[in-house]
């Protein structure tokens, strides 16, 4: 009888120890792997160094009305006030420019507020921003201050250098227009950059834009803009338009984190197909039940979106899979997985981005997890320009309340965005085991 206890004994720990091994070696999926930090949006800077440049050619000179207080005028000392507001840790440099750069000591920047400071002779002549680009540093956040009135060349070569030197670097351009009140020559227009006179009128559809481009980091750039926008444009220009060009729309990119499963069918979702410290927010994982034809879910995702940037029809979303079988500890790159996973039905509402995933498991060769990544962004039809880029823009007639090529320049730096960027609104990964 002892004998027998002691088989019974020997046998249950080789049964435990069996078991034992064998959960020890139960194979567990990769995890996603970490953000892309440059699909993150950092925070705004907390030690910051601002360079504000003003144009000091001769055709700024007519926004400074003798007289009156413009709105140009008005918003000269607010550019300093709205970075020593919005920043503990700062350090403003002011330049002018025109033709060359020139330094502004102390607050002699002021004097824009005064016609004499258009009448610098190694200045006047010729607005060259991208001359300001090239001797700028990216580091801090950079103010420049036109009338961007550019002809063709100048406008090629000036995209050309904001993306080179901002875009391609992830770095955000901001566009801030107001229009104010100018008597005063308009130069450089047309194809054989003629002049003209022009004053406005009381009407403030006759002022004169000028533009305040913002170079930095995403959230440096709407920051500056926010306080702009507390201290002064919000009492007397209310009707200022501002844009960001980044590839930034949202913050966080949409996920399965605070997502909600509308409805499933055909698979559960489990939690164990990967290692349980490797658990992600970005992640849903599911196991097939049975073996039908197809199985889907359909979800919501929370969709937290960026001010000031380009506008999309929220119909016109495409989305991008990436489909991988596990195989022990690595990925392999799977066309027929990528067939069986189908993203449709995407719609961007107040609620959310919901969207169904269809999955064809009979398209799947054998047992395993299969490992999806799905990238949702506007198609690059989808961006939808605003009024402002068209309405304040000069083609040929002489309109001193327009700005010559302005639609090619902004619509040129945001089709640049989508070349560079393809910019993405939502990345989530499903994990889905077949058997």
């Amino acid at each position: 009888m002892k004998q027998i206890n002691r088989l019974f004994f020997i046998s249950s720990c080789v049964y435990f120890l069996f078991l034992s091994t064998s959960c020890s070696k139960r194979l567990f999926a990769p995890p996603p792997p970490p953000p892309d930090p440059s699909d993150t949006l950092e925070p705004v800077s907390q030690k910051l160094t601002a360079r504000i440049y003003i144009d000091a050619t001769v055709s700024m000179e007519g926004f400074v009305a003798p007289g009156i207080s413009t709105n140009y005028a008005q918003i000269l000392q607010p550019l300093e006030t709205a970075v020593v507001s919005g920043w503990r840790d700062v350090q403003v440099e002011f330049y002018k420019f025109g033709t060359q750069v020139s330094s502004l000591p102390g607050r002699t920047y002021l004097k824009a507020a005064q016609r004499d400071f258009y009448q610098d002779s190694d200045i006047k002549k010729k607005t060259l921003i991208e001359e300001v680009i090239d001797s700028d540093d990216t580091g801090g956040l950079t103010v420049i201050v036109s009338d961007l009135f550019e002809t063709d060349a100048d406008v090629t070569l000036l995209m050309t250098k904001l993306k080179e030197k901002y875009l391609q670097k992830n770095l955000a351009v901001g566009v801030l227009g107001i229009k104010s009140q100018y008597d005063g020559t308009v130069y450089d227009a047309g194809i054989n950059a003629y002049a003209f006179s022009y004053r406005s009128d009381e009407n403030p559809d006759s002022f004169r834009p000028f533009y305040v481009l913002i170079l930095g980091k995403h959230a440096d750039v709407a920051h500056y803009f926010e306080q702009l926008k507390a201290s002064v444009l919000s009492a007397f220009v209310p009707e200022a338009e501002f844009v960001i060009f980044s590839r930034h729309l949202v913050n966080p990119l949409s996920s399965f984190e605070e997502a909600s499963m509308d409805s499933i069918d055909k698979i559960v979702e489990v939690g164990n197909l990967i290692k349980p410290d490797n658990q992600d927010n970005r992640l849903k994982q599911f196991l097939i039940r049975g073996n039908p034809k197809t199985a889907a879910f359909i979800a919501t995702l929370k969709y937290t979106s960026l001010p000031y940037t380009m506008s999309f029809n929220p119909t016109e979303l495409e989305p991008e899979v990436i489909a991988h079988l596990c195989q022990g500890n690595t990925l392999v790159e799977s066309l027929e997985a990528k067939r069986s996973f189908v993203i449709e039905q995407i719609n961007l509402s107040d609620a959310g981005i919901t969207f169904q995933a269809k999955l064809t498991p009979t398209l799947l060769s054998g047992n395993g997890i299969y490992c999806y990544e799905v990238i949702l962004r506007p198609k690059a039809s989808a961006y939808q320009m605003p009024d402002w880029f068209s309405a304040w823009n000069m083609d040929t007639t002489q309109e001193g309340f327009k700005t010559l090529n302005l639609n090619r320049l902004l619509s040129g730096l945001w089709r640049a965005i989508v070349q560079i960027h393809q910019p993405k609104i939502a990345k989530f990964y499903c994990y889905i085991k077949k058997g």
